[in-house]
């Protein structure tokens, strides 16, 4: 007989995965996908759930809303104002 422990994985790790596990399977259930799924590509996204007891994600949600409801949201490319006479703050002196 081996006198090797068995693996017992910290209790704080159970936990994680479980919790992690229950967020992702109700996500997916909302997007209508597996739950494996949605997890493969959290992990390959580098994605990673954490606690939210702020709520940070509610306020997330609010400020996508507000992005989606404008009607056009576009980048741009502005001059470098550092090339610019008016951005110039030197004082000149005769």
């Amino acid at each position: 007989m081996s006198n090797q422990k068995k693996f017992k994985a910290p209790q704080g790790w159970v936990t994680a995965v479980h919790i992690n596990a229950i967020g992702i399977s109700e996500v997916a259930k909302h997007l209508g996908i597996a739950p494996s799924t949605l997890a493969q590509a959290m992990e390959e996204s580098g994605f990673q759930m954490t606690p939210d007891p702020m709520d940070i994600s509610a306020d997330t949600a609010k400020v996508m809303r507000i992005e989606e409801g404008k009607k056009e949201t576009k980048l741009e490319v502005v001059p470098d104002e550092s090339d610019s006479d008016a951005t110039d703050d030197r004082t000149e002196t005769a």
